[in-house]
C-alpha cells in the first residue's frame, strides 16, 4: 500500500478515458469498421489504403476525414496493446518474457522518476535490474543502475552510490563488448544482404573480426556476447565459401545456447539450423539438409521474416533433389502467405525466377497442363532488376540459364549463339570461376552443345565425362552468391538432351 498514494497523485492529473485496446471485446463487435480494417489487414485483402477506404465507406477516398479518423483510432488502440502483452499465455519462452517485461518497465520507471514518484520508481529500478542480471539484459540492468545511482548520489548514500558506481563500470565493460559483437555481426548481414559483387572479397574482413571477438572473450564474457561471437564464425564460414567450417561453427552455437536454457530464444537456435541447412545443400549432403530442414521448419513461425529465409532455402532443396510436386506445394505455401507481399520487392523476384524453373520441371510431368502452368519468361523485365550492381551474380545467372532453356524449349536456336556468348562475357567479369566448379562444368556442357549445332548424338558423346563429373564429383568450396541451383545442373543437361532428340524428331516429320 506504501506506494499506491504516488499512484494516486500521478493519475489524478489526468482523468483518462477508458484505454481501449485490441481485446475480447473488441474482436467481439464484428460489425465494427474497426475490426473489418484490423482483421482486413491481417487478412491481406488490404494491400493500401485505397482499397480499405473504398471498401469500408463505399467507394470514399484515403483521405476522406472519416475513413482516417477510424485509422487513426486504430492505430491507437493497437499502441496501446502494445502495454498489455500475455507473453506467457501466448506461448513465449521464459527469455522473450523476460525481455517484454524488463523493457516495459524502463519506461515506468523512468516516468515514475519523472513525475516525483521517487519510492515506487526506487522499487521498481531495483526489481527491474534484478531480472535484468539474471537474464542478462545488459542495455537494461545499465539503465536502472544508472538511475539508482543517481538516486543515492540526490539523497547523499555513499555507500549506496559507490555500489551503483561499480555495477555501472562492470555492465559498461560488458556493453562495450556486445555493441562490438552486435556491430561485427550487423556488418556482416548488411554486406549479404546488400552487396553485388562475390563474398570472398570480404572473408579477410570477417576473418579479422572473427578473431578479434575471439581475444575479447579472454576479457569479458555475456550471452549476447558469445550469441554473436558464434554467429560471426558461422558468417565468416559462409563468406569464404568453407561449408564445414560453417557446420562446425553452427554445431557449437547450438550447444552454447544448450548450456544457457533459460536465456533460449528458439529463433536463435533456428538460425544456427539455417546455417547448417544452407551449407549441407551446397555441398548436396540431401539427408543431413533434409534433417536440419526440419529442425528449422521446428523453430520458426511461419510468416516470420526468418521463416521466409528458410523457405527460400527449402524450395531449392525440394528442387535440387527433384521433388516436384512437394517443390509446387510449397511454392503456393510461401507465395500466397498474407505476409508474402510484405516481403522485399527484389525477394518477391527471387520467386518469379524460380516459377520459371519449377514450370520448367513441371512439363516433365505426366499430368503436366500448360493452361494452368504456361512456361513464360520475362528476360528482359528480369535481368533488368537483376543487374550486377543490385543484387547477387547467381541469380544473374539463374536468369540467363533459364534463357537458354526457354530457347531449346521453344526450338530458337538462331538466337543461341549470341546469348552464350554474353553469358561467357559476363562470368569472365563478375564470376570466381575457382568457387563455382559446377556452374562451370555446366557452362562448357553448353558451348560444347552449340559448337556441335544442337545434335543429341554429338552433345549425348561429346558431353559425356563432363555429365558424369557434375554426376559424380565432389565439390567442397562453393560460393554462395554466386553458385545458386535451383534444379540440379545433371538434371538440366538431361532435359536439354532430351529436348534436342525431340526437336530432331519434330524436324524429321515436318520433312516425311
Amino acid at each position: 500500500m506504501k506506494y499506491f498514494p504516488e499512484f494516486y497523485r500521478i493519475l489524478e492529473h489526468f482523468h483518462e478515458p477508458r484505454i481501449e485496446t485490441v481485446d475480447r471485446e473488441f474482436r467481439a463487435k464484428k460489425q465494427s469498421r474497426e475490426l473489418q480494417l484490423y482483421e482486413g489487414i491481417g487478412n491481406g485483402s488490404f494491400q493500401n489504403d485505397i482499397t480499405a477506404a473504398g471498401t469500408l465507406y463505399e467507394n470514399a477516398k484515403p483521405d476522406a476525414p472519416k475513413y482516417r479518423s477510424l485509422k487513426n483510432r486504430l492505430k491507437v488502440r493497437m499502441l496501446n496493446s502494445l502495454f498489455h502483452l500475455n507473453m506467457k499465455r501466448a506461448g513465449f519462452s521464459n527469455s522473450a518474457q523476460a525481455f517484454y517485461l524488463a523493457h516495459r518497465r524502463v519506461f515506468m520507471v523512468k516516468i515514475l522518476f519523472g513525475l516525483g514518484a521517487e519510492r515506487s520508481a526506487v522499487r521498481m529500478a531495483e526489481s527491474t535490474l534484478e531480472l535484468a542480471r539474471d537474464f542478462e539484459l545488459t542495455d537494461v540492468a545499465l539503465e536502472m543502475a544508472r538511475l539508482l545511482r543517481q538516486n543515492a548520489s540526490n539523497y547523499g548514500q555513499f555507500g549506496r552510490f559507490e555500489h551503483f558506481n561499480e555495477l555501472v563500470a562492470d555492465l559498461q565493460r560488458s556493453d562495450v563488448a556486445e555493441l562490438q559483437a552486435i556491430e561485427y555481426f550487423e556488418r556482416m548481414i548488411m554486406v549479404f544482404n546488400r552487396k553485388a559483387k562475390g563474398f570472398s572479397k570480404y572473408e579477410k574482413e570477417f576473418e579479422g573480426y572473427e578473431n578479434l571477438l575471439r581475444a575479447a572473450q579472454e576479457k569479458t564474457t555475456s550471452f549476447v556476447f558469445d550469441l554473436h561471437y558464434h554467429r560471426v564464425r558461422a558468417i565468416a564460414g559462409l563468406a569464404s565459401g568453407d561449408p564445414h567450417k560453417v557446420i562446425s561453427s553452427s554445431m557449437d552455437g547450438l550447444k552454447f545456447l544448450d548450456s544457457h536454457p533459460k536465456l533460449l530464444q528458439k529463433e536463435r537456435k533456428g538460425d544456427f539450423w539455417l546455417y547448417q541447412f544452407q551449407s549441407y545443400l551446397r555441398i548436396q549432403q540431401f539427408q543431413d539438409a533434409k534433417k536440419a530442414s526440419e529442425a528449422c521448419a521446428s523453430f520458426y513461425n511461419p510468416g516470420s521474416n526468418s521463416w521466409f529465409v528458410y523457405a527460400w532455402t527449402q524450395f531449392l532443396l525440394l528442387m535440387n533433389t527433384v521433388q516436384i510436386q512437394e517443390a509446387n506445394a510449397f511454392y503456393n505455401e510461401v507465395t500466397k502467405h498474407p505476409r508474402f507481399e510484405q516481403q522485399s520487392e527484389m525477394t518477391r523476384q527471387h520467386w518469379d525466377i524460380f516459377r520459371f524453373y519449377l514450370v520448367y520441371a513441371m512439363r516433365t510431368l505426366p499430368d503436366y497442363d500448360p493452361k494452368t502452368h504456361p512456361l513464360r519468361l520475362n528476360y528482359e523485365g528480369l535481368l533488368k532488376n537483376f543487374d550486377a550492381r543490385r543484387d547477387k551474380e547467381g541469380m544473374n545467372m539463374l536468369i540467363r540459364f533459364a534463357q537458354v532453356l526457354f530457347l531449346v524449349e521453344t526450338r530458337d536456336y538462331d538466337t543461341m549463339d549470341n546469348v552464350i556468348r554474353d553469358i561467357y562475357t559476363y562470368r569472365a567479369k563478375h564470376i570466381v570461376a575457382s568457387k563455382t566448379e559446377q556452374t562451370t562444368i555446366f557452362m562448357q556442357l553448353l558451348r560444347m552443345m552449340v559448337r556441335n549445332s544442337y545434335n543429341y548424338r554429338y552433345c549425348l558423346t561429346n558431353g559425356k565425362e563432363k555429365y558424369e563429373r557434375l554426376k559424380t564429383g565432389k565439390f567442397e568450396v562453393i560460393d554462395l552468391d554466386q553458385e545458386i541451383q535451383v534444379l540440379p545442373y545433371p538434371w538440366l543437361w538431361e532435359r536439354l538432351l532430351e529436348r534436342m532428340k525431340e526437336n530432331e524428331r519434330e524436324a524429321a516429320s515436318r520433312y516425311r
